[in-house]
């Protein structure tokens, strides 16, 4: 298993050009893609929580025989065992077994970039609704179709649930004292969506091969300007984590360009 790897897919960051790009990497692996894993709307309400499961156990038990997380592991891992693999999902480090038997990647998105594309996803998402779930689903989707600034305030009263996506997913905990270290520790290969470019010439230099993602830099400029000072400072109040942890993460990589 020592040459199969695992990619962590952080919401709305790029992480289907990612896949696309690990794939090409690594043309002889088997690609394993897994259900949803976790997302935060499952702990809003029972609801939700049933909605969840019903979804992961079909997934699960079409692919791989088994309606419950462990048996969709215990069928990924022999996989991996008999054949060099890449696990893709949606996948909090917590949510891993075995994470020393895996190459970790993963790629990150500048947190007011990523609240963007997230806000407009759950517009997406609520417009496709039926009219009867429409009325009893009060999710992030129905106050995404309000405005940002409802969308925002929502996410604040529960940011236990959806304060630091990011960190949680890198470091299976949203409040982990040094989620930068962790990541840069613990993961063979990681990046920043908006400078792709780097991430993907890094990549070629490990495998030997020629990579380049589909998707180009990303600029979180044009996504600031779509948020007033007051709701990026509401914003930054649950989300310190994500904001350091990309500072971090930024600063090592423009050390990486400048270096000779």
């Amino acid at each position: 298993m020592e040459e199969s790897y695992l990619i962590v897919r952080i919401p709305k960051s790029g992480s289907t050009s990612l896949e696309t790009l690990v794939q090409s990497a690594f043309p002889e692996h088997k690609l394993i893609t897994t259900p949803n894993l976790y997302t935060p709307d499952q702990d809003l309400s029972v609801i939700e929580k049933l909605r969840a499961i019903r979804k992961f156990s079909r997934r699960s038990l079409k692919e791989y025989g088994s309606p419950f997380e462990s048996g969709m592991w215990r069928q990924i891992l022999k996989q991996c065992k008999e054949a060099n693999c890449i696990i893709s999902g949606h996948i909090p480090f917590d949510r891993i077994p075995y994470p020393e038997n895996f190459k970790l990647i993963t790629l990150l998105r500048h947190p007011l970039g990523r609240l963007i594309s997230e806000f407009k996803w759950e517009r997406h998402r609520y417009a496709k609704r039926g009219a009867i779930r429409k009325l009893y689903n009060k999710g992030r989707s129905y106050y995404a179709n309000q405005s940002l600034s409802d969308y925002i305030y929502f996410l604040a009263d529960h940011a236990d649930l959806y304060g630091n996506t990011t960190t949680r997913y890198l470091t299976g905990s949203a409040n982990h004292k040094d989620p930068a270290s962790f990541v840069i520790n613990r993961y063979w290969h990681f990046g920043l969506l908006e400078y792709s470019d780097i991430f993907s010439k890094i990549l070629s230099e490990k495998t030997g091969l020629p990579c380049e993602m589909a998707m180009k830099n990303v600029s979180p400029i044009k996504d600031q300007e779509e948020i007033s000072s007051r709701l990026i400072q509401k914003f930054e109040s649950f989300n310190q984590k994500d904001f350091e942890l990309y500072d971090v993460l930024e600063k090592s990589i423009r050390d990486l360009e400048i270096s000779p």
